[in-house]
């Protein structure tokens, strides 16, 4: 157990289970230790994984070595061969397992939650749960009438763009694209001049007027805000091998602080579950990086304003291309959302559809990065208006400390073999 073995839950409750984890230090909350407590009652071992969920996911302050452990004894409570059913279906430990330098990690140690639309639930967590979660995040987004201009802006210069790219326009460029046997496949570096070059410039045209100036860099970029983080928690930064993205975006006159990146992997229509789950969790940490970044910044800001702050990552791999965004929620707890996933057809056979579907998809992340903008002027504004001589605010930066890892796929990648990102059946 971890030097902070000496948490205890922060609730005034009359419920007995409850306050067992409020008057002992977690060094103490084993599940053999909770059933001596409680002698001769019926149904322990559900009413102490109930218990230690609710610790979780609404106590305050739970150090991180002091989350790890305590989803290590709802684990331990799982794997117990007198675990039954319905207990099994009822854990909050859902999330999906990876391996960093040879330990086994489960996201919800790092208080991370990832769900999104159309995209599957982990098997053990409860299905009314998972579609309340999507339900709630879908209401936050809605695309307004006064899209019509902006979205014939991004059809003109994704058409005109795409046009300069098709295999026809490229006969010259043939061997430097690796065009193979004629079957007109996109290849990784298709893909990425299609998202860095053509989709990503046409969002910041029409971000152009945006009074702070956001602006894209694409092609081995790197993350500003994830060598910052590592610096700060004393780890090594190996600038041979510092976090660097196919693309970011950066709010210039907010202290270029970071609200996009991009991810491009493999050959286009290729495969790889192992890649993919890598490069999720990869995105997820950087995500996290620069959510900790704008908190040091702005650190007297409101949390209220803080938690409506989402951070995006574009994930482009196999045929899909995937918006995921980062949030806070409460008490060390964030949640990692699937925004949007698009397919794009091997040789643009089906050209129109795949030419709408980006014009929404792009149009969408136009939208929502103008929340983002405007929600960080605000905490801004909170911010400067506090005079630091006389504040009594908590500070959002001693509030907001995820744990946060570079990963090399090299090093890391092959703990990402069983990690399936997986859409439902009803996903395109």
């Amino acid at each position: 157990m971890s030097d902070s073995g000496n948490y205890k839950a922060t609730f005034v409750t009359n419920d007995k289970y409850l306050k067992y984890f409020c008057e002992n230090s977690l060094s103490t909350w084993t599940f053999k230790k909770f059933k001596n407590h409680f002698q001769q009652e019926k149904n322990l071992k559900k009413k102490y994984i109930k218990q230690l969920q609710t610790v979780l996911a609404h106590s305050l302050n739970i150090p991180k070595k002091s989350r790890r452990d305590i989803v290590g004894y709802i684990q331990l409570a799982q794997t117990d061969d007198r675990v039954d059913a319905e207990m099994a279906t009822s854990s909050i430990v859902y999330g999906d397992n990876y391996n960093v330098n040879g330990d086994n990690y489960n996201i919800n140690i790092h208080g991370v939650l990832r769900f999104g639309e159309n995209l599957s639930a982990r098997p053990t967590m409860p299905k009314d749960l998972y579609q309340t979660l999507v339900r709630d995040n879908n209401k936050n987004h809605t695309l307004s009438d006064r899209c019509v201009s902006d979205l014939a802006v991004i059809d003109g210069i994704i058409k005109k763009m795409v046009k300069k790219l098709t295999i026809d326009a490229l006969d010259d460029s043939a061997e430097e694209l690796q065009i193979r046997n004629d079957e007109h496949k996109l290849t990784y570096k298709f893909m990425k001049q299609m998202l860095a070059t053509i989709c990503m410039n046409a969002v910041i045209l029409l971000l152009a007027r945006n009074q702070f100036s956001p602006y894209f860099i694409s092609g081995e970029e790197e993350l500003k805000a994830m060598t910052v983080q590592l610096k700060k928690t004393g780890q090594k930064v190996d600038y041979r091998r510092i976090y660097k993205a196919d693309g970011v975006i950066r709010v210039q006159k907010m202290k270029y602080l970071e609200i996009l990146l991009v991810e491009t992997a493999g050959s286009f229509a290729k495969k790889d579950d192992r890649k993919l789950g890598f490069d999720n969790a990869k995105g997820m940490f950087a995500l996290l990086a620069m959510l900790k970044t704008i908190a040091d910044q702005y650190f007297y800001g409101t949390v209220e304003t803080f938690q409506k702050i989402k951070l995006y990552f574009l994930q482009a791999s196999n045929d899909n291309i995937r918006l995921w965004s980062m949030e806070y929620f409460q008490n060390g707890m964030y949640y990692f959302v699937r925004e949007a996933k698009i397919k794009i057809s091997q040789g643009f056979s089906q050209k129109d559809k795949v030419l709408a579907d980006m014009c929404k998809f792009f149009y969408m992340l136009k939208v929502y990065l103008e929340e983002t903008i405007e929600l960080l002027r605000l905490l801004k504004e909170e911010h400067e208006s506090i005079d630091d001589s006389n504040s009594q605010r908590s500070s959002l930066a001693d509030i907001i400390c995820p744990e946060i890892f570079s990963l090399s796929y090299n090093k890391h990648g092959k703990g990402f073999g069983g990690v399936n990102i997986k859409s439902s059946p009803e996903s395109v």
